[in-house]
C-alpha cells in the first residue's frame, strides 16, 4: 500500500524557499517580456527599465542576477551587440534565444479577449496558464500545441498585465471523479503489486474494472485490503478463466480457482517439474507441479506445491 512520507526539511525555511521562487518565477517572467518586446537589452538598459516601470527589488543589480537565471537555464543568449553603460563601459546585450521567441510571439497571438487560454513556461521546470479572468479554484479549458485542449484548476494567481493573468494551476482528480461515479480502477503498491479500488467491493464477486486507457476487464474480487473512512476499498483479485485465454496461448502459466481450490493451468505440466506461474498481479512465482487432473487441447490442469509449503 502507499507509504507515508515525512516531512524531511523545516516548514518555515520551506515556506520562506517557496515564497522566493514564486518571486523569482515573477521576476524572470518580466524579463523574458521586456526581451520580446524590446529585443535586446543589456544589464544596465534592463536594471533601468526596472527603475523606470517600478519592479519589485529594482535599483539593486537583482535584475542582473536573475537575467544570470534565465542564461543558466538556456532561455536567453548573448548576442554580438555591445553598447555603453551611463559609466561608458560596453556591455553585452541579450535577446530571448530564438525557440523561446518563437513560443512567445505565438503567444501573443492567442485570443485571449474570445476566452482563449495557454499554458506558459515560468522557468524552474515550472509550467502555468495565461489567460483573462482566471479564477482561483475554477476549472477551465487550456489550449495545447497540438490543438487539443485540456482541463486544469486554477491555483494562484501570480501575476497580471493589461487584464491577462499568469496561473499556476493543478490537474483534476479524475481518478476520484470516477470512483465517485461507481467505477473500479486498478491501482499498483509501492512494491509492484497491481489491486483494484473501488466501492461496494465484495469479495468472490465478478466485477468490471476500468484500466488507464479505458478498456474494461472482467475480474474477481479477492481478499480486501483496506477500506478507509470514506468507504473507498482496496482489494486484490483474480483474473476470469475465460479472460486468460491469451495468456495461456502465449505459453504462461496462470492459476485458476476451482470451487474454491487453487490449481495452475498451461502447456507443458509434468508432475514434479519447477515451473514459473503468472499471478493476477503479473508477478511471477515458482511452484512444483502436482497431480495432472486433466489435459484438454495440450492445455494441463494441475495442483501445485509452493516452494517450501505443502501441496495445493
Amino acid at each position: 500500500m502507499d507509504k507515508g512520507r515525512s516531512r524531511t526539511t523545516d516548514p518555515l525555511t520551506s515556506h520562506i524557499a517557496g515564497g522566493k521562487l514564486k518571486n523569482f518565477t515573477k521576476d524572470h517572467g518580466r524579463i523574458l517580456k521586456a526581451l520580446h518586446e524590446f529585443d535586446t537589452l543589456t544589464d544596465s538598459e534592463l536594471e533601468e527599465l526596472a527603475l523606470r516601470r517600478h519592479w519589485p527589488m529594482s535599483g539593486k543589480d537583482y535584475y542582473r542576477r536573475r537575467r544570470s537565471d534565465l542564461k543558466t537555464m538556456n532561455l536567453i543568449t548573448a548576442t554580438d551587440q555591445r553598447r555603453a553603460n551611463p559609466q561608458g563601459n560596453l556591455e553585452t546585450a541579450w535577446a530571448l534565444n530564438i525557440e523561446r521567441k518563437t513560443r512567445m510571439e505565438t503567444q501573443t497571438g492567442a485570443s485571449f479577449d474570445e476566452g482563449n487560454i495557454i499554458f506558459i513556461d515560468l522557468g524552474d521546470d515550472t509550467y502555468g496558464v495565461k489567460g483573462k479572468d482566471l479564477q482561483p479554484g475554477a476549472e477551465v479549458k487550456v489550449s495545447k500545441k497540438n490543438g487539443g485542449k485540456a482541463t486544469v484548476i486554477i491555483d494562484e494567481i501570480i501575476d497580471e498585465e493589461d487584464g491577462v493573468q499568469t496561473a499556476t494551476f493543478t490537474w483534476p482528480d479524475t481518478v476520484g471523479e470516477a470512483l465517485q461515479n461507481g467505477q473500479i480502477i486498478f491501482t499498483q503498491t509501492d512494491n509492484g503489486e497491481w489491486l483494484i479500488k473501488g466501492y461496494a467491493l465484495i469479495e468472490g464477486e465478478e466485477v468490471e474494472v476500468t484500466s488507464r486507457n479505458g478498456k474494461k476487464r472482467t475480474v474477481i474480487v479477492g481478499a480486501i485490503h483496506s477500506v478507509d473512512e470514506d468507504g473507498l476499498q482496496t482489494a486484490a483479485f483474480e483474473n476470469v478463466e475465460s479472460d486468460m485465454s491469451d495468456l495461456l496461448a502465449d505459453g504462461r502459466i496462470i492459476f485458476i480457482r476451482d470451487d474454491g481450490e487453487y490449481l495452475i493451468k498451461g502447456k507443458g505440466l509434468v508432475k514434479g517439474s519447477t515451473v514459473k506461474v503468472t499471478k493476477a498481479n503479473g508477478k511471477k512465482v515458482k511452484v512444483t507441479v502436482g497431480h495432472v487432473i486433466s489435459d484438454e487441447n495440450g492445455i494441463q490442469t494441475a495442483t501445485f506445491t509452493s516452494i517450501n509449503k505443502s501441496e495445493n
